[in-house]
């Protein structure tokens, strides 16, 4: 997986190695060691972004790993990726044993003034699939989205208000 994502830095490479791990567990299992790598911050990105097209195609093969997608999100700065997780946890269904936890980095993200857009409206959509499970969410959600809508940015407003219709 290295050498193939060590190839031209497009979306096109990236589609096609996630095409094999999509299919391949152990070659899936390589990019999660890539994505925990702290020493090559680049291929750790380029492996976490590979994941997120895997779990486009395949929303199986990330949920027996999300301790590490949990620790690999907590210590990590990389806007890339904290976004390409939050994207796989949107796409994939959260294991119950999860739930408290990603629904609490999502709300700290959404609450972040230092968080990028696409971080915060992933993290609405994941928040808004764990409401079904954890409702007493729903009002500090709310609370959050009305009080930073007026100032947001497109992507936000559309995921913000999304959820509004919704549960408001």
């Amino acid at each position: 997986m290295r050498t193939k994502l060590q190839g031209p830095r497009t979306a096109k490479n990236i589609k096609a190695v996630a095409a094999i791990a999509a299919k391949d567990e152990e070659a899936f299992k390589e990019l999660i060691q890539l994505m925990m790598d702290n020493k090559d911050k680049e291929m750790a990105f380029l492996a976490t972004w590979t994941i997120s097209h895997v779990a486009e195609k395949n929303k199986v093969i990330p949920m027996p790993y999300m301790a590490k997608f949990i620790k690999r999100i907590l210590d990590t700065d990389s806007d890339g990726i904290k976004r390409c997780i939050v994207k796989v946890w949107q796409l994939i269904k959260i294991p119950t044993m999860y739930h408290w936890e990603v629904a609490d980095i999502c709300f700290n993200f959404l609450k972040s003034p230092k968080e990028a857009v696409a971080i915060k409206a992933f993290s609405i959509t994941v928040l808004q699939h764990l409401m079904k499970d954890l409702p007493e969410l729903k009002n500090e959600v709310i609370f959050e989205l009305e009080k930073q809508l007026p100032h947001a940015q497109a992507g936000f407003k559309v995921r913000a208000i999304g959820f509004l219709k919704l549960y408001n």
